[in-house]
């Protein structure tokens, strides 16, 4: 039977306001052979993906039922679950008493690593750091933390199979019916930590120096923005990186009239080049058809005078943040502490 360890590394913990990295796998044919695959940033696709899993009967991970297929079916719109059985490792471990996240199961089991150290907070800061710099070591060693996790998850099964707890079937039935809150509640605590303290550091970084706007990626900047909304918080959604129909972020607001929509917008442009009234009334458009409460656009750059007029005619409706506004933004709360 053909088998796949998959794994993904990712811009952030939350499908809707992150995207793909690196989507791992590790394929072990039926004659035994086997090879890794990794698709890098734009070759995280559903062709991509879907052409490297062809022929494959099952599906291993570790927390993959709650984190990585929805984020793959999230951002690439790619539900795996329901092509290809699939089976996560992590309940096993619950079964046969083994708790913790991955690094701390395989510390359990001496599955041993060549690379010391990484956690998912600095595969995150490594993706940024190969975006922001063409840093390719900063890339090779994000690959090769990947690379480690989905071998080692072949390296987890073997271990399991060996294990007196060990489950033969897909269904597997935790003894201890308080095992699954505990361990829930600390992996989402976990989880939580690693984003605040990611996003805090960068905060932190932007504060003292605003100028690293400018170097982001367009991509990150959405994703920022989209942290902040956040913290104001609206719910949010971060839109597919291409055709997103005119607005980057879809961020909800819950008050007591009822739920509101806003549509942003993010444009990641040079000091240069300010934001034209034409996009400012395409976006008003959208915010129109679709029946939002309003619409944002936030820049890095500025705005014409035509465009600050056209939100002066439908000021209700519209708010328009430069790079002025989006510096005061982050350092004007706490809450980026």
């Amino acid at each position: 039977m053909s088998e796949a360890y998959l794994d993904v590394e990712t811009t952030g913990l939350y499908p809707g306001k992150s995207s793909l990295t690196v989507i791992g796998i590790y394929i072990i044919e039926d004659d035994g052979s086997d090879r890794v695959i990794q698709l890098v940033g734009e070759d995280c696709c559903k062709s991509k993906l879907l052409e490297q899993l062809e022929g494959i009967e099952k599906i291993y991970t570790y927390n993959g039922h709650r984190f990585d297929l929805p984020f793959v079916n999230a951002a690439i719109h790619v539900d795996l679950e329901a092509k290809i059985p699939h089976r996560d490792l992590m309940f096993d471990c619950w079964r046969c008493r083994l708790s913790g996240g991955f690094k701390a199961v395989e510390v359990s089991l001496g599955i041993e690593r060549e690379l010391k150290g990484v956690n998912g907070l600095e595969a995150v800061i490594l993706w940024q750091k190969y975006k922001r710099e063409n840093d390719e070591e900063a890339l090779e060693r994000l690959l090769l933390y990947n690379r480690e996790d989905v071998v080692n998850l072949r390296k987890l099964h073997q271990k399991l199979m060996e294990h007196p707890l060990w489950a033969t079937g897909d269904t597997i039935e935790v003894l201890h019916e308080d095992f699954i809150p505990m361990v829930s509640q600390e992996a989402s605590q976990q989880l939580v930590s690693v984003s605040r303290e990611y996003w805090g550091n960068l905060f932190v970084k932007i504060r003292n120096n605003p100028h690293l706007l400018r170097s982001m990626t367009p991509r990150a900047f959405e994703e920022l923005v989209a942290e902040l909304l956040d913290r104001e918080g609206l719910e949010v959604k971060l839109t597919p990186p291409s055709k997103d129909g005119g607005r980057d972020i879809l961020a909800y607001a819950q008050t007591i009239a009822g739920q509101h929509l806003y549509l942003v917008e993010c444009k990641h442009y040079r000091p240069d080049r300010p934001v034209g009234v034409g996009i400012v009334r395409a976006l008003y458009g959208v915010v129109t058809v679709e029946n939002a409460t309003a619409g944002i656009i936030v820049t890095t750059s500025s705005f014409t005078s035509g465009a600050l007029a056209f939100r002066d005619l439908v000021k209700h409706r519209l708010e328009l943040r430069d790079y002025s506004n989006l510096v005061q933004w982050l350092r004007g709360s706490g809450k980026f502490d």
